[in-house]
């Protein structure tokens, strides 16, 4: 060791009275909503300093030498700047931004649809979330090819189209999956099974079944001789006991 020279001494005297001087500045930081994080500085000059958090170029509550978020909220986000000050000057850091970052949410999800063949359904949701939402729509649970967006168009639909749809949003934080929203096309009805012929004994009971298929769900009637037959709305048509009047 050496004794200081007067030149060391006066650099030393120097340094203590000077103005702030940021030799390390604060960083951009990205944060979970809820979680904490803490900014800082390094700062050299004379001391008392105080400290001064800006944001968006407007003063924060914050007078201490680090700014800490204790649970991160989506109002935090923004552009920050230090601004330090002592009997000397001041110093103002460079900007730098504070990120909260939130999982997925749905602001708005589309009402369930039912149209008739050939219509163009569009299916729009609103999705927010940070950093923004990758989004992927399903239909039964399959992804749909291309269907990436917060709109879903599907044109000229046809029976085969129906089905129920969700869009599934993500992000680094989080997933989330919208409520099921079901697209219905009407379909006129079609007979897939017909009555098959029957040769009754007198007195014997017998039945008439026959398929049909269409949407919304067909109802039936059965008739005799094109008179509608009183109460005979299922599928299946139930005799007792077979009589001449039953003949056609």
């Amino acid at each position: 060791r050496r004794a200081l020279s007067q030149g060391d001494v006066r650099a030393l005297v120097a340094l203590e009275a000077a103005a702030p001087l940021l030799v390390g500045q604060p960083p951009d930081v990205r944060v979970n909503e809820g979680a904490r994080a803490v900014v800082s500085a390094v700062v050299l000059g004379d001391r008392p300093m105080s400290f001064a958090w800006l944001q968006a170029g407007e003063s924060t509550a914050v007078r201490t030498e680090t700014l800490e978020f204790q649970s991160a909220v989506r109002l935090n986000s923004g552009t920050y700047k230090l601004v330090v000050t002592n009997a000397y000057g001041s110093a103002t850091s460079r900007s730098f931004a504070v990120d909260v970052l939130y999982k997925p949410e749905f602001v708005t999800v589309p009402t369930d649809k039912s149209v008739n063949p050939g219509t163009t359904v569009r299916l729009v949701a609103a999705v927010d979330g940070n950093p923004g939402p990758t989004l992927q729509w399903l239909r039964d649970g399959r992804a749909v090819q291309g269907a990436t967006n917060s709109t879903l168009n599907l044109g000229a639909v046809q029976g085969a189209d129906s089905g129920v749809f969700q869009l599934v949003a993500s992000n680094e934080v989080g997933v989330a999956t919208s409520r099921s929203i079901v697209v219905s096309v009407f379909q006129a009805p079609t007979i897939g099974r017909q009555p098959a012929g029957l040769t009754v004994d007198y007195g014997m009971p017998f039945e008439l079944s026959v398929q049909a298929n269409g949407n919304p769900a067909p109802t039936y009637q059965w008739s005799r001789g094109g008179v509608a037959l009183p109460g005979a709305t299922n599928s299946v048509y139930r005799v007792a006991s077979a009589s001449r009047s039953e003949e056609h």
